[in-house]
């Protein structure tokens, strides 16, 4: 359930050393919706290379079917440098979600560089009677199908983390309903159209620090400095 971003391109690894590289503005695919967890730190890495750069890096949001049409879009583009894909740890379990891909995850790209390393957060709404990752467990076991939860598409990390999750709490049963990415869930969360979500922790933060939302449980392996306040959900009563 840790996050990873990747940045890959659609180009030979020689590419990356000629001189006259970028010789056009270079596109950033981001196959998820803008302003979302994926969106904004492409869009960081973005400016900050274009400071550098001959041309500036234009970020260009693709989706569709989780991660695979702004991916196909790279897939399918020159291989000259020009078209990147940021891309997250969709694209390593894709091919065994979608197994009818028109690409190839791994020999269709060369990997750039690693970008960072997120945990997710599972968040609630406020007033839902769950208090507690244990408390959640209890009621959702008891009441099969009865709840929702809320994804940024199938195959999404946000989907794969959660249906680990229920997995892991036993086989628990839960509603999946999707979204163009996380941040449109957002004000069904707060209605409380959708109890719950595991978001990634950069999201998930700042609804969870302004009392929008209640976290649960953050997926790292020890608390994150930034909110010591949130049990891992090893310390939460989820073995392993």
């Amino acid at each position: 359930m840790q996050r990873r971003a990747l940045l890959a391109a659609t180009l030979p690894t020689a590419a990356l050393a000629q001189s006259d590289w970028p010789a056009l503005p270079v596109r950033l695919i981001v196959p998820v919706a803008a302003g979302g967890p994926t969106d904004v730190p492409a869009r960081i890495l973005a400016e900050a290379m274009s400071g550098f750069l001959r041309n500036r890096i234009v970020v260009k949001n693709r989706t569709g079917s989780g991660v695979i049409v702004g991916t196909e879009i790279v897939a399918r583009a020159p291989r000259d440098g020009q078209t990147l894909l940021y891309g997250t740890v969709a694209h390593a379990f894709a091919q065994a979600v979608f197994p009818r891909l028109s690409y190839d995850p791994v020999t269709d790209f060369t990997p750039v560089a690693m970008i960072g390393q997120v945990p997710m957060i599972m968040l609630v709404k406020n007033d839902f009677p769950a208090r507690t990752l244990a408390e959640l467990i209890a009621l959702v076991r008891a009441n099969p199908g009865r709840y929702d939860y809320a994804s940024a598409g199938n195959g999404s990390s946000v989907h794969l983390a959660t249906e680990l999750f229920l997995r892991s709490a036993g086989g628990l049963k839960m509603n999946h309903v999707t979204f163009r990415g996380t941040a449109a869930a957002v004000p069904d969360l707060l209605a409380g159209r959708i109890p719950m979500v595991i978001e990634v922790g950069g999201a998930a933060l700042p609804q969870a620090q302004r009392g929008a939302l209640r976290p649960l449980a953050i997926s790292s392996a020890q608390r994150s400095p930034l909110a010591p306040e949130i049990p891992t959900f090893m310390e939460a009563g989820l073995p392993g």
